[in-house]
């Protein structure tokens, strides 16, 4: 059964609007469970249990807290006199841009301005997500729909002195779960977190979310930002790294 266009899985800009209302790096891995929940059906992580009713009333919910860093941005080669990384606020500026950026092990999200005297466009089709392996993915931003995921995405402009809050998630991470002929089990979108994320149950479920993501310390991803300037696109490719991970109880 393959979905129709009634679907509505998206990431969408209520989402965005919510999570970078403060732009902090204050316990975003709770905020994203809320906000997520109202963006896309049937939320998945790379754990698919379900908890019993007195699991959930005991507190049996585990989420991993990641600290990641900007460790590396290699600008465009034009670029004039770009400014050190800000490692605390995973800032980088230079002539053209400013921007921060807010990784989670759900999507990667920013916050860009634009620092010229005219526009410019962010080009999502020539965007990529590479992950801890080095494989390339293709992405999606806020306000795409799931089932359009494949399809091409119009360029972002963003006006002289204007900014872009905005996500960027690989497509190959959601797909379609098919349901049941007697629809005991209903079909929807399943996503695949970035990274280990959450997990209902008791020690042992604790225990291999924290083996998971304690796999992924020291691994490394990056994004290849592709943004036209004049006719011009340049491409600013952003490393980031896990540097540690810790499991808490959402009590």
């Amino acid at each position: 059964m393959m979905p129709n266009k009634s679907v509505k899985g998206t990431l969408g800009n209520k989402t965005m609007r919510k999570l970078m209302k403060s732009f902090k790096y204050v316990n975003a891995s709770l905020v994203f469970i809320c906000v997520l929940s109202g963006c896309v059906p049937n939320y998945q992580t790379n754990y698919s249990y379900q908890p019993t009713y007195s699991e959930a009333n005991k507190n049996e919910f585990y989420y991993a807290d990641y600290d990641i860093s900007l460790t590396k941005v290699d600008p465009p080669k034009k670029s004039a006199k770009p400014s050190p990384i800000i490692a605390s606020e995973l800032k980088f500026e230079d002539q053209k841009i400013s921007i921060t950026w807010l990784p989670r092990p759900t999507m990667f999200s920013f916050l860009l301005k634009n620092k010229l005297d005219h526009s410019m466009k962010v080009v999502w089709d020539e965007t990529v997500f590479v992950d801890e392996n080095g494989g390339n993915h293709k992405i999606m931003h806020s306000g795409i729909k799931f089932i359009d995921r494949g399809n091409s995405q119009s360029p972002t402009v963003i006006i002289k002195g204007g900014k872009l809050e905005d996500l960027i998630y690989p497509i190959d991470y959601a797909s379609w779960r098919d349901g049941s002929y007697d629809y005991s089990s209903p079909g929807g979108w399943d996503e695949h977190t970035i990274l280990p994320f959450t997990v209902y149950g008791g020690n042992i479920k604790k225990q291999k979310l924290t083996e998971n993501a304690n796999s992924y310390i020291g691994k490394t991803f990056q994004i290849s930002l592709l943004l036209e300037d004049e006719g011009v696109v340049n491409e600013y490719l952003f490393t980031f790294q896990v540097n540690s991970v810790q499991i808490k109880n959402k009590k």
